[in-house]
């Protein structure tokens, strides 16, 4: 009886020296054991004893954290329509995380400064075919380019609508009496769904083009927060093409 105490009191001590060192050798990472068995068998010539322990090591908390940060990193600041008007070193200065970043909006590539981690942009011109890169004419011209306007979610910039809401309702809501719809629901590249609209002395086109559940192109129904609205300055638009052509004449 005594030799069986004996060969008990040794299994656990030594069940718990591995149990301690496993716990000191890893860092941020969980330990749990989920099985421990100790089997004693004692005769007059043979003792025989089994531990069976298994230890399960979940991943490195610290590490998953993270790439989970990473992932859902926001954005540095929100857009502000306030900065319409301000010229592109003017932002560069006040806001050094932008980025330069086109936009293609139909079958114009609209030239912008993006807010990272976002759907940001800060619109300074658009072409169909052919325009100059932003990051060039600003080279010389960063102090007469403007930021004619923005494009963002519909929420971001009537942000006192529902998330869903009926295109009339949506338009009672913000007090534009007219808008225009734009719709082509062919399957090919020209599939379009524009609505424009003229809000506080700017132009603005939301783009409602989406699928219903058999991948067809639907009418107008709803204005969702998710859809983008572009919200432009038509006169700095002007003002920014004269710019351009400025840029051109440089090139001759």
């Amino acid at each position: 009886m005594k030799k069986i105490f004996t060969i008990i009191l040794v299994a656990v001590i030594l069940l718990s020296v591995t149990s301690c060192n496993g716990s000191e050798s890893v860092s941020n990472t969980e330990r749990t054991t989920t099985a421990t068995t100790i089997t004693t068998t004692t005769s007059s010539e043979t003792t025989t004893t089994e531990m069976n322990v298994t230890i399960s090591e979940a991943t490195d908390t610290e590490t998953s954290t993270d790439v989970v940060e990473i992932a859902n990193e926001e954005p540095p600041y929100d857009l502000d329509i306030n900065n319409i008007g301000k010229t592109f070193n003017e932002m560069l200065e006040k806001y050094p995380e932008l980025i330069i970043e086109g936009k293609s909006w139909g079958w114009v590539y609209e030239h912008c400064l993006k807010i990272p981690n976002s759907e940001f942009y800060y619109y300074f011109y658009g072409y169909e075919i052919y325009s100059p890169q932003l990051e060039d004419v600003r080279i010389n011209f960063g102090d007469e380019l403007k930021v004619a306007g923005v494009i963002a979610p519909v929420g971001d910039i009537f942000p006192y609508t529902t998330d869903v809401m009926l295109a009339d309702e949506f338009f009672a809501t913000i007090g534009v009496l007219e808008y225009e719809h734009d719709y082509e629901s062919d399957v090919s590249w020209f599939a379009r769904s524009y609505i424009y609209f003229n809000y506080n002395d700017m132009f603005c086109v939301i783009n409602a083009l989406e699928k219903d559940e058999f991948g067809r192109y639907k009418e107008l129904e709803n204005i969702k927060h998710s859809f983008l609205v572009f919200y432009k300055n038509e006169e700095i638009v002007k003002s920014n093409n004269k710019v351009l052509y400025k840029y051109a004449q440089t090139l001759e």
